[in-house]
């Protein structure tokens, strides 16, 4: 207990110590004496005077709008407590949102017009400003009031909406003492907003418009300096930091002590690149194909990209793209690990991405029948594991055999995949699956799990064309709750190729620029029939749920079996819900660590027969953590600290292994 004390004394001291200079600095205190409190609306407040100087952080531009025809002329200074550290290419993001923001509002083209008739005026910040929301009020007939406190110049904090601290003074004193506080701001801080900063449409490029921008071109050098982050206090309703990133790229890097000197010939160099960065932009998005595959169960007519999908292809192309698939497939023998495995997950995850089109129509079913199996149909599909173990390059194969479409058009930018674009996306893209690569555990757990778990998009709209979402992920993609386990279609790749092997490699490039799409016709043509057998079944009230996997499977090998030309691999087999879901497919990973650590040193196991349950130390809290969500529901795993205990009889069965202690064992445990 002495030690933690101390332990703490010192941290107060050393905090204390690196506070201090910041503690010693002199504030600007105003004393007042109180007079009365009075009840008065926002009209009331403002009303009486000419002229109005404003400081406010976040604002309600129609309630400014109504609050600047209270007077002749105005000037606002906006801030923005959200820009953390006022770095350059946050100030710029911000400074660009806000101009946007002003353009779009209803009040955009007044406020224009007073600036353009110098009766207003309106600065934005590139430093950090106080926390003041000061507004000077002054009349011609030599009134003057002050109006500070907490409220931002919004309708909720002058509308006894929320809570808001404010007060007001008259007189010339108040006034002038705050007159030079604004002053000094406005000089020193901010940068002015022109008529053609707010009148440039959204997708123009304004970059010269910026005020910061602006105010170098007239000062020729300006010196930024970034401030210290602080926590927000006010949310301020726009996003900047994806623009932020955007320029963080194209302006130059602070010195040592933060500080950019910033010169009009730099201002050119910037405004190149952003220029050269957004043509960029617009080459990449051109390359994102978004397909468009619309078909019809009852009618078997299918449509891509406004063109009749064919279905009576000639069998010299579907047996050319069949041996072509299997050349592709058996180049997974030069992979170092259980190439046989890799295959046959490649081959379960092809499967999926070959019927994944008909899941959307079999949801759609189950759902208007009210069954309780749609996630039985699963439209998230994963393949994760190794780096250089060919998962995009896979993807894009499964990509080229259904549209045609060429591996650099085949995926998404990984930016593009949060919860939004890809909703977006299944409004646009039909039928065929959107792919995404090479996405990390933390873009996934934000933006994937909620996704999974809450998927019923197309429901009530009874769309049956949207597409499947496949991704592909690096090893960090490890554990998985049972909510996400039940509901995607998981595969591990646990194998990989070197880099010279990767040049020595023409098979893959040789089969991506010669294979088509004459065996996914195939065989999409005879699962038009299959499937609309399936969603007869569901219509007439089957409780058990249709295996469209199973379907797919058994009709894809009869597709290859007949096209191949030879005799099939042991890959090429019918395929189950079972083998996608069972707990004992799902948890393979993890009864294989289990069994090594068995094998290997059981010290690291207790097993209680009288409560019938079975220990496993995992050696870190992390790691016991990660077991017990990965384990499945019926072993009842719980985690205590850096252990996973779960039911023996259950383990016994899903590991299988006795868990019985030999006597050496127990010698050994004791050394």
């Amino acid at each position: 207990m002495e030690k933690f004390e101390g332990q703490m004394s010192m941290l107060a001291d050393e905090e204390e110590k690196n506070d201090s200079t910041e503690e010693n600095k002199k504030l600007q205190v105003v004393r007042f004496e109180f007079s009365e409190g009075l009840e008065m609306n926002w009209q009331e407040l403002f009303s009486g005077f000419d002229t109005i100087h404003a400081i406010t952080y976040s604002s309600g531009l129609d309630f400014t709008a109504k609050l600047l025809s209270l007077f002749e002329n105005a000037e606002i200074l906006f801030g923005c407590e959200q820009v953390m550290s006022y770095s350059l290419h946050e100030v710029m993001a911000f400074q660009m949102k806000l101009s946007e923001r002003i353009f779009m509002n209803k009040s955009a083209e007044m406020l224009a017009d007073r600036i353009e008739a110098g009766t207003l005026k309106m600065y934005v910040a590139r430093e950090e400003l106080s926390h003041e929301k000061i507004y000077l009020l002054s009349a011609k007939d030599g009134r003057k009031r002050v109006v500070f406190g907490s409220a931002n110049m919004s309708l909720h904090a002058f509308s006894a909406i929320q809570r808001e601290n404010i007060g007001f003074v008259d007189g010339e004193q108040a006034y002038s003492w705050y007159k030079k506080i604004y002053q000094d701001l406005k000089e020193n801080c901010t940068d002015e907003i022109t008529k053609r900063a707010i009148a440039v449409k959204i997708d123009e490029d304004a970059t010269d418009e910026l005020p910061i921008i602006r105010t170098v071109r007239a000062k020729k050098i300006l010196e930024i300096v970034e401030g210290k982050q602080a926590e927000s206090e006010v949310k301020f309703a726009m996003d900047i930091s994806g623009l932020a990133e955007k320029y963080r790229e194209v302006v130059p890097k602070p010195d040592k002590n933060g500080k950019i000197l910033l010169s009009s010939e730099q201002i050119e160099t910037i405004s190149k690149k952003i220029i050269h960065k957004k043509e960029q932009q617009i080459k990449n998005k051109r390359k994102i194909v978004l397909p468009k595959f619309i078909f019809d169960i009852e009618s078997r007519e299918a449509n891509l990209n406004g063109n009749p999908f064919n279905l009576s292809l000639d069998n010299e192309s579907v047996r050319n793209d069949a041996q072509l698939f299997i050349q592709y497939m058996k180049g997974y023998e030069r992979f170092h690990g259980d190439y046989e495995e890799m295959q046959r997950n490649y081959f379960n995850f092809l499967n999926w991405m070959f019927c994944s089109p008909f899941m959307a129509v079999l949801r759609d079913k189950a759902s208007h029948y009210g069954k309780e199996y749609s996630f039985s149909y699963p439209v998230f599909g994963l393949i994760c594991g190794n780096s250089k173990g060919g998962k995009s390059k896979f993807l894009a194969l499964c990509m080229k055999m259904m549209s045609g479409i060429n591996e650099n058009e085949s995926s998404f930018p990984v930016n593009h995949f949060t919860k939004t674009i890809v909703n977006s996306l299944r409004n646009e893209v039909r039928g065929l699956p959107i792919i995404f690569n090479d996405i990390v555990k933390k873009r996934f757990d934000e933006h994937a799990v909620e996704m999974i778990k809450n998927d019923i998009f197309g429901f009530e709209e009874h769309d049956t064309n949207y597409p499947a979402v496949a991704i592909s992920a690096n090893s960090d993609l490890k554990v998985f709750s049972s909510e996400i386990r039940r509901r995607m279609i998981i595969c591990r790749i646990n194998g990989a190729i070197t880099n010279m092997e990767i040049r020595k490699d023409n098979i893959t490039q040789k089969v991506m620029k010669n294979i088509g799409t004459a065996l996914y016709c195939e065989y999409f043509r005879r699962m038009l029939d299959a499937v609309f057998q399936i969603t007869e079944k569901i219509q007439n009230d089957d409780d058990e749920s249709p295996d469209i996997l199973q379907t797919s499977s058994e009709i894809l090998c009869s597709v290859l079996y007949e096209f191949s030309g030879s005799e099939l691999p042991q890959y090429v087999r019918k395929i189950s819900l079972a083998d996608y879901f069972s707990e004992k497919v799902v948890g393979k990973h993890i009864v294989e660590f289990i069994r090594m650590a068995w094998n290997t040193d059981k010290s690291n196991f207790q097993i209680d027969k009288k409560n019938n349950l079975l220990t496993f130390n995992a050696g870190e809290t992390y790691e016991a953590k990660r077991f017990e969500k990965e384990l499945p529901e019926s072993l009842f795993p719980k985690q205590v600290r850096e252990c996973v205990i779960m039911n023996l009889d259950a383990a016994r069965e899903f590991f299988e292994l006795d868990f019985k202690i030999g006597v050496l064992d127990k010698l050994k445990n004791k050394k």
